[in-house]
């Protein structure tokens, strides 16, 4: 059973995707998708080796086969987190590409009166032809 499901596992990942139409929108998701379970199932495999690798140093590697499938966990749980990060990355380049090299000379003194005042001079303009209302909230007590 585990044989058969590794091997369509293998067959859907390492094959080509071969599709009839494609314009630029679907050919890039198919290959982000296919790089982001790359990196996930590599980062497991990798985790897997490394479980695998604490067994030479036990004296009884048969009582001790779970840190394979501990290291393994680790492992797709790392490039989970690393999936997310880059997709948070791709996301902010969609959102403001003009903004991602955006630097500051002096952080001290861009507290969050001026940062506030940036952001609606730099933003204000986007979100006027938009249908997202703005809200603001004070709260004194």
């Amino acid at each position: 059973m585990y044989r058969l499901f590794f091997l369509t596992l293998m067959t859907l990942l390492l094959s080509n995707n071969i599709l009839a139409q494609t314009n630029d929108s679907n050919a890039s998701l198919v290959e982000d998708t296919t790089r982001d379970l790359y990196i996930i199932t590599g980062a497991g495999l990798g985790g897997a080796v490394l479980g695998l690798s604490t067994l030479s140093f036990v004296s009884e590697p048969s009582d001790h086969y779970k840190n394979i499938i501990v290291g393994a966990s680790i492992g797709i749980i790392g490039g989970v987190i690393v999936v997310a990060m880059l997709q948070a990355e791709r996301t902010n380049q969609y959102v403001a590409p003009e903004y991602t090299n955006v630097r500051f000379e002096n952080l001290e003194e861009f507290d969050t009166t001026s940062r506030k005042q940036w952001h609606q001079e730099n933003f204000s303009q986007n979100l006027q032809g938009s249908s997202l209302a703005l809200f603001g909230y004070n709260k004194s007590f």
